[in-house]
């Protein structure tokens, strides 16, 4: 299986909630991801990012379908707008 982890810091004034919704409806229009997963820092801290989305893969396969998915552009074609910095990774589980 594959991970994506998103660490995302938003613009000021971005709606968090907003961001959130439409990074979860991915899965509702991907059938081939396994899950999704995002959630919203609750300390603050100056090290921490703000939010974070979480994805699994079954196959390597599946996560390449995803970088092309015409649904996930549309998404992160929305969410450019928002993000101020972000930080990813990819790794087997």
């Amino acid at each position: 299986m594959i991970r994506h982890i998103y660490l995302i810091n938003l613009k000021e004034g971005a709606d968090v909630q907003a961001a959130i919704d439409k990074m979860m409806s991915l899965k509702e229009h991907i059938p081939y991801m396994k899950a999704i997963e995002c959630g919203v820092d609750f300390k603050g801290d100056s090290n921490s990012w703000q939010v974070c989305e979480m994805c699994t893969f079954e196959t390597r396969e599946d996560f390449v379908k995803f970088g092309s998915d015409p649904y996930h552009a549309e998404v992160r074609k929305y969410m450019a707008n928002m993000i101020a910095q972000g930080a990813k990774i990819d790794y087997e589980i």
